[in-house]
């Protein structure tokens, strides 16, 4: 007897004597693009990505904090941004005087997704 399950409304069909699929928790993922404009700013967009499809509702607040190679702050920092209609958080621009060419950072992002606080590291380099 051949048994069928239905997993996010499509029926996956198992073979005769076979356990009910495995369902993995789903896989959270901050992402983010930075540039530093004429102004000298930094400036980014964030966004949270739900098992790879970008997430457009069920978001909360977003928190970052930047810290150098040596994981210490650099004292570019934000809380409770909030995302718009689209999905995507902006940061604050500012002044880009404590990134350095030639080095990397890291920035420790919280994005609240699905009612939990979803914590990630996205990397940025410079260069020349």
């Amino acid at each position: 007897m051949a048994l069928n399950f239905l997993v996010n409304n499509n029926f996956l069909v198992e073979i005769a004597g076979a356990n009910p699929p495995v369902i993995a928790n789903p896989i959270y993922e901050p992402r983010a693009i930075f540039s530093i404009n004429a102004a000298n700013q930094l400036q980014g967009t964030f966004w949270i990505v739900k098992n790879g499809i970008q997430m457009t509702s069920d978001t909360g607040n977003l928190s970052y904090v930047i810290r150098d190679q040596n994981g210490v702050t650099i004292g570019i920092t934000e809380t409770n941004l909030l995302a718009d209609g689209n999905g995507f958080w902006y940061m604050t621009p500012v002044l880009a005087d404590a990134i350095q060419d030639l080095t990397h950072y890291v920035v420790e992002v919280v994005i609240a997704a699905d009612l939990e606080n979803r914590k990630g590291v996205i990397a940025i380099t410079l260069g020349e």
